[in-house]
């Protein structure tokens, strides 16, 4: 059996190289700023280690070397001109297995490079080789760790000096020195003042991002900053036809002009495009499963390789998400600390409710992408009828999503109160009813936030997050509306049924028109950071370091 395909049934596909360390390992024991000297010194007086470390890096070296090579070239294509699997080439790329030279060259003609080895006087290239050993170690790693936590810690812990970055991370003092440094003289950090020691922040407005929001009928567009906050673009495209490639082309037209936007001023590059829609998305490979909101005549769309295609028509790393997921990759990247969150979205109209979850810093997709979708929790076997599968009844979202409730009280009306209110026919108008004092309506919203919070009950008890954030209308969840005060007050009244008596932050957010387009920018910030140096060519290795990888012994 190919030893790709085997390595990899142990460790999820989109599961990165810290995560993996952080499972795999014990916590490190902090390091003084003379612990890498130490180290090396005792490498260099052990001839074996010393040549298993430097062959060690030498192929840490050439994998990532060929991982740039890659460029907006997919996994998944990668992985059928390997003729293996996607998630073996994941492994590969991401250090959690020791390739055969015979893998690596296979690795290396699918991104379309050749090896080339040459045999020299192992004394002539001592003195290179020492020389770049402290860059070495501080790339790939490190640098992710680094912008990572400058990134995200910047709005709550401010501006950071080497030794804090250094105790922060657990790193040796002079590789965090050497990353900032680097990312300095390219822009991306800056130095904050002129008083010592020296405390540096990042330039968040170095790197831009788009975020797109697709939904039926149009796009929402957004060009943000690095922590997806401040917009300096924002356009909305009506859509006449939702066949995916006429809904590419209207992506990709867009996305040029906002690339070609002279008043964005110089300094700046857009580093990505991110994209977030309503269905299910299989996490590692942006591919629409299945989106219910986006029809054709032929029907719903499936299956359809919506993050290559847009990658290779626009030249943009891109990064496609279901909504709840982008929102919820938002919040992370928002909230600085690493905190396991779910979020729940309940859509502002039509039939959506679904779930994100974050878990110590990764995204939950789950097999098929299926994790996080609350809103087909079946809360009445015996009740309506769910959109999400053939002959599948009483799921939340018949129940909690705005489609949903005008239904019920429209029901009850007719039934209960025949000659009174008229049936509504949108939420606002369900809203309205609850204000003037309909008893059905007001009813039905307590009913449907009693639901609501009984699954976030049993929520917390399997996943057990610090925070919840429900994004929804402000019929729903405004601070003003009677409709949202009886709805809240019920999901809240769930929280008193978590086992151990266990307290969760749950904080309600109204949807702005630019929240899920920022969330999808958000998204591709979050898979920037974890891979930095395939988003921005600034943030390549040093030139003599690729050339050691090239030459350096497997």
């Amino acid at each position: 059996m190919d030893e790709l395909a085997t390595a990899s049934e142990h460790q999820k596909p989109d599961e990165d190289y810290a995560s993996a360390a952080r499972r795999e390992q014990p916590p490190p024991e902090p390091r003084g700023e003379d612990d890498l000297d130490q180290m090396l010194a005792e490498v260099a007086a052990s001839p074996v280690a010393r040549l298993a470390f430097e062959d060690a890096q030498a192929r840490e070296n050439l994998l990532l070397e060929l991982v740039r090579a890659r460029g907006t070239t997919s996994q998944r294509e990668v992985a059928i001109a390997m003729g293996t699997t996607q998630s073996a080439v994941s492994d590969i790329e991401n250090g959690r297995v020791d390739p055969r030279f015979s893998t690596v060259q296979r690795l290396a003609r699918a991104v379309h490079r050749r090896l080339e080895f040459r045999v020299s006087d192992e004394q002539d290239d001592q003195h290179g080789r020492l020389k770049n050993e402290t860059a070495a170690v501080g790339s790939g790693y490190t640098l992710t760790k680094v912008l990572t936590t400058l990134v995200r810690q910047q709005p709550t812990r401010g501006s950071q000096s080497y030794i804090d970055l250094s105790r922060r991370l657990q790193l040796p003092e002079v590789v965090v020195r050497d990353t900032v440094d680097r990312m300095q003289q390219t822009g991306w950090v800056t130095r904050v003042d002129d008083i010592e020691p020296a405390r540096f922040g990042v330039r968040e407005d170095r790197g831009l991002v788009i975020g797109i929001s697709l939904s039926h009928r149009q796009i929402q567009c957004v060009l943000t900053n690095l922590r997806a906050t401040a917009v300096r673009a924002e356009k909305v495209v009506p859509l006449g036809s939702m066949a995916p490639d006429d809904v590419v082309d209207s992506i990709a037209q867009v996305v040029d002009e906002l690339r070609s936007d002279k008043s964005l001023g110089q300094g700046h590059e857009i580093v990505g495009l991110g994209v977030a829609l309503a269905g299910l998305v299989d996490g590692p490979t942006g591919e629409v499963v299945f989106a219910p909101d986006l029809r054709t005549d032929e029907g719903p769309w499936r299956h359809v390789s919506l993050e290559s295609i847009l990658q290779d028509r626009t030249g943009l790393v891109t990064a496609v998400e279901n909504d709840a997921n982008a929102l919820a990759l938002h919040e992370y990247l928002l909230q600085g600390e690493e905190q396991s969150l779910a979020v729940v979205l309940i859509s502002r109209s039509g039939e959506g409710l679904g779930g994100g979850l974050v878990v110590n810093g990764s995204l939950a997709h789950g097999i098929g992408g299926i994790s996080g979708e609350i809103g087909h929790i079946v809360v009445d076997p015996e009740g309506p009828p769910c959109r999400c599968r053939e002959g599948a009844r009483g799921c939340l979202e018949t129940y909690v999503s705005p489609s949903a409730i005008v239904r019920q009280i429209g029901e009850r009306i007719r039934q209960i109160e025949k000659g009174g209110d008229v049936p509504p026919t949108s939420l606002q108008e369900a809203a309205e009813l609850v204000a003037r004092g309909n008893q059905s309506a007001t009813s039905v919203f307590r009913s449907a936030g009693r639901k609501l919070g009984k699954a976030l009950t049993d929520l917390t008890s399997v996943f057990g997050p610090n925070r919840i954030v429900l994004y929804g209308p402000a019929e729903l969840l405004g601070d003003e509306a009677i409709s949202a005060k009886a709805f809240l007050r019920e999901v809240r009244s769930g929280e008193a049924n978590i086992a151990f008596a266990v307290k969760v932050d749950m904080m309600p957010k109204v949807l702005s028109e630019t929240s899920v387009a920022c969330a999808a920018a958000a998204t591709a910030v979050h898979y920037f950071l974890d891979q930095p140096w395939r988003w921005v060519k600034s943030f390549e290795r040093p030139a003599e370091l690729s050339q050691m990888a090239l030459v350096g012994a497997l």
